[in-house]
């Protein structure tokens, strides 16, 4: 490997990370009456995040590097049995996304400064549904509604071209940091529909807003790296010279990049059983996925689409033969959108500097295409 040597064999760039986590869960539930019932969990859980030492990177990591976490995570949730089909329910839960810490690295593998953390993030999600049944259970209609708070939001930057207080550059950099707070809400319906004994009709679809709510601005700051930011949430700023300038970035009334707000899928299976006891089986699973934004700055909007996946099986008791096709009509949308470095996969870079402020660290987007249209066949066996 590129990194090995005789001081680092196993070509690390940095120290190992570790998890430890102690955690006690209790729970109780009460029958108010008949049809009421409540419930409350709770976990209590201490945490500790840790970068080891790393001895052959620099003195900034010559040591272990710890953050403890305590928590108490409850969960409360009320459920009224309206009637026998019919559940109402409505819960408050939180939760917690671990502490990272991130060692920006060096053309030659070895880790920079001092490691930044991103502090834990910590969510709150309010939830009221409705779970029914009709037809004697042949038909399922679930309907839910969600509002979440999120602090502390983790988000990954990508950085490139960096020069270091202490001389020492960076030609790139994937570096997590907490970038506020941010706010979800939506809706959310499933169902399901035993047309037959045979032939089975499914689907769901989701409706998420979520958007940042924070309006405090960051600062790319050449000497301190906890308050970088995400680089592609910036419009017109960029770096001079390899060293990041002071211009503040606000992510208030934007969107996370490459999540859609719609989301659905509807399926359908139907079984035939055959007079010698195998069965056959054709299923078709289609499923949607609106348009998001390709970027933080809410600038590029990456088009909806759907894909389609067919599949017949032959089932028998030592195996099953499945024909497949993925991506039946051969959907070429982007999945996911990205950004690109200019020296790199981004081909394009403005040779008039003077006019459009093109540098060496310039990005662009990049996207990336669904797989083509796929036909196979599938042997799996049973002993």
């Amino acid at each position: 490997p590129r990194f090995t040597s005789d001081a680092n064999p196993d070509a690390l760039s940095r120290g190992t990370d570790e998890i430890e986590n102690f955690a006690v869960f209790g729970q109780i539930e009460y029958d108010v009456t008949d049809r009421l019932t409540a419930s409350f969990e709770g976990r209590w859980q201490t945490e500790d995040v840790s970068l080891k030492e790393c001895l052959f990177c620099n003195d900034a990591t010559n040591q272990d590097f710890v953050d403890t976490t305590r928590d108490f995570l409850p969960r409360a949730t009320l459920d009224y049995q309206a009637t026998d089909n019919t559940l109402v329910y409505a819960l408050y839960s939180e939760g917690v996304k671990s502490a990272r810490f991130s060692v920006p690295q060096g053309d030659d593998g070895n880790g920079f400064g001092a490691p930044i953390l991103a502090d834990q993030e910590n969510l709150q999600n309010y939830e009221i549904g409705l779970k029914n049944t009709f037809l004697d259970g042949r038909i399922i209609a679930n309907f839910a509604a969600f509002y979440s708070d999120i602090e502390n939001q983790q988000l990954v930057s990508v950085l490139e071209n960096i020069t270091l207080p202490n001389g020492q550059s960076i030609s790139s950099a994937a570096v997590p940091v907490n970038v506020g707070e941010s706010r979800i809400w939506g809706l959310e319906f499933e169902g399901g529909f035993d047309v037959t004994e045979s032939f089975n009709i499914s689907g769901n679809v989701g409706y998420a807003n979520q958007e940042f709510t924070n309006d405090d601005p960051f600062f790319l700051q050449a000497n301190n790296a906890f308050t970088l930011p995400p680089t592609d949430a910036i419009v017109g700023v960029g770096n001079q010279n390899g060293i990041l300038t002071d211009d503040p970035v606000i992510l208030d009334g934007l969107q996370q990049a490459n999540v859609p707000r719609v989301t659905a899928s509807i399926s359908g299976s139907y079984d035939y059983e055959l007079r010698n006891g195998d069965n056959l089986n054709f299923r078709i699973d289609t499923n949607y996925r609106g348009k998001f934004f390709a970027n933080l700055g809410n600038i590029t909007e990456v088009r909806d689409a759907w894909n389609v996946n067919l599949r017949a099986s032959y089932q028998m008791d030592y195996g099953t033969v499945s024909f497949f096709v993925r991506n039946l009509t051969n959907n070429d949308r982007s999945t996911v959108g990205n950004l690109a470095g200019g020296t790199s996969a981004c081909p394009f870079n403005e040779a008039d500097a003077v006019t459009f402020g093109s540098q060496v660290g310039d990005r662009c987007l990049a996207s990336s295409r669904s797989r083509p249209r796929t036909i196979g066949v599938e042997l799996t066996a049973n002993f």
